[in-house]
């Protein structure tokens, strides 16, 4: 409902050449009115389905068992299904980056080699202004 508000609002065709649209243009998109737009049914929607929150954010809200993916609980003996308890943003770096990263990064420093990497790509890779 939110799309086609504000297709019809940057657009002048009807609803039926929308339904059959690929969506905005860059053009299109830069001539929406954000102070004409009515998200309250939207929102309501959102908060409805507990996408949205009233009561404020967290980083587990946000990032760890607060989502949707990457947590899954299996129940009703699907034997396909597999257990997962996503962890948040800020244990997962500290997962990520405990311990001795001195000796990885050597390793990598150590082990580069300039020509591995491809120049001919757009934009080009800042080392290769460097070579």
């Amino acid at each position: 409902m939110v799309t086609l508000t504000v297709y019809l609002q940057v657009t002048s065709i009807s609803r039926a050449a929308y339904e059959s649209s690929a969506g905005f243009t860059i053009n299109e998109f830069s001539r929406i009115d954000f102070d004409r737009l009515d998200l309250s049914e939207w929102l309501s929607t959102m908060y409805e389905a507990d996408i949205l929150s009233t009561t404020g954010y967290d980083i587990e809200r946000l990032t760890g068992t607060g989502r949707t993916m990457g947590n899954n609980t299996c129940e009703g003996g699907d034997a396909d299904c597999e257990e997962m308890t996503r962890v948040n943003a800020e244990n997962r770096a500290i997962d990520m980056f405990s311990g001795d990263v001195s000796n990885t990064a050597n390793q990598l420093k150590d082990n580069f080699d300039p020509g591995q990497i491809d120049c001919s790509i757009y934009p080009r890779p800042l080392i290769c202004e460097m070579q």
